[in-house]
């Protein structure tokens, strides 16, 4: 037996995989038996199974963007609401918050520096900063002669 191993394949890209998933899944929600007229697959049970994927998929999208993940875990919700209340949506609501402190900070969300206030309150903090060190060092020097 051979297994091809490369850098493109969807094993080694789990958030592709799971979008692969959720679109196959998405696709053959509704799928019938042409002869029967009958549903392959009962719409509760697709429905729970297409909560689980996307579920999943917002999962795996928390630590990479966090606004898709959310976005996807609502769609999660929108299947099988009980993810919302059952430890899938604890774990993801935490996944969330570990990733938020540990992350650093998005630059568009810092406040900016456009109004003249905040540029003299920033001026005069990077002054008293300097007078601070400058004291400190001189400290240092007549504290050690």
């Amino acid at each position: 037996m051979r297994y091809r191993v490369h850098p493109g394949q969807l094993t080694r890209r789990p958030v592709k995989q799971l979008e692969a998933k959720l679109e196959v899944r998405r696709r053959f929600r509704d799928a019938i038996d042409l002869r029967t007229r009958a549903r392959l697959v009962p719409a509760a049970a697709a429905d729970l199974l297409l909560g689980a994927t996307a579920y999943d998929l917002a999962y795996a999208l928390a630590p990479i963007d966090a606004i898709e993940a959310v976005a996807c875990f609502e769609r999660a919700v929108a299947f099988d609401p009980s993810i919302r209340t059952d430890e899938r949506g604890a774990r993801f609501r935490r996944k969330c918050a570990r990733v938020r402190w540990t992350s650093s900070p998005d630059l568009d969300a810092l406040p900016s520096l456009s109004t003249l206030g905040t540029v003299v309150a920033a001026t005069w903090a990077l002054i008293a900063l300097g007078v601070y060190v400058a004291v400190r060092v001189a400290a240092r020097h007549v504290g050690g002669s």
